[in-house]
């Protein structure tokens, strides 16, 4: 495994996690729109206050007093990010948490895919929604819908949802503005645009195509196929360069390409 960067104060892994914890504990199973909207802003503040609190506490432990100063810094960042969040929640239509943290394993072929998914929302028609939150740049939606796949993680999980599914999205959350993007069947349960389905195929059908592409990558996996996608080598490079070859396959390639 590749060794983290380094970097000054809290390692941007870490405050992700801890982020996620906040989110989970300020919008927990059952929470609601209406109860948001109902909240009013002392009421908000003081949420987000209790569960970034909490959660950095654990996170910092007995650091909390050598790090004082990092301490109060990422408390102020990590209420301006949920307040933010509540924000952007106040301009969907009502929904419900039905779930957050939810374990599945996935059955595909004689083998087992196990996942956690941050958030399942019931919508007003009575269908669900997945939601993905994301602290960095990782997960693009525009890559879930093209002919070829190149980011499982969210079509994955909807292979675990036996609800009724009518939305996928990545929740984007930041100090400066949370967003989602992804797909939804109606404009009003999210902000923003839904991206284009591929091929102006139907839902249905972009889950079957999710589907059959997902069960070709796993049995890739599982049977030891090591080939590297010449349109998105990068996972490749850098510290795996030596084991992959990267480099050196490339060259081979373009040997063997036309002029």
């Amino acid at each position: 495994t590749e060794l983290e960067a380094w970097t000054r104060g809290v390692a941007p892994r870490l405050r992700g996690i801890l982020l996620h914890r906040a989110a989970d504990q300020l919008l927990p199973t059952g929470a609601t729109r209406e109860a948001i909207e109902n909240w009013g802003n002392e009421a908000c503040r003081d949420a987000v206050h209790g569960a970034s609190r909490r959660v950095l506490l654990r996170g910092f432990g007995a650091c909390v007093k050598p790090l004082a100063t990092l301490f109060g810094l990422e408390l102020q960042r990590m209420e301006l990010t949920l307040l933010r969040l509540l924000e952007t929640e106040l301009e969907r239509a009502s929904f419900r948490v039905g779930a957050v943290e939810q374990g599945v394993r996935i059955a595909i072929d004689d083998w087992y895919v196990s996942g956690r998914i941050d958030r399942l929302d019931k919508l007003t028609d009575g269908s669900v929604a997945i939601i993905d939150y994301k602290t960095g740049a990782q997960g693009k939606p525009p890559q879930w819908f093209g002919e070829t796949v190149s980011d499982f993680q969210v079509p994955l999980y909807t292979l675990a949802v036996a609800a009724e599914l009518s939305a996928v999205a990545l929740c984007r959350l930041s100090p400066e503005r949370c967003e989602y993007r992804g797909y939804w069947l109606s404009a009003d349960d999210f902000p923003g645009k839904p991206e284009r389905l591929f091929n102006g195929q139907d839902w249905s059908a972009q889950r079957s195509q999710w589907a059959e592409q997902i069960a070709l990558h796993v049995r890739a996996f599982a049977l030891g196929d090591s080939r590297i996608a010449v349109l998105n080598y990068g996972p490749a490079e850098g510290a795996y360069a030596p084991l992959t070859r990267v480099y050196e396959q490339l060259e081979m390639l373009a040997a063997l390409s036309p002029s």
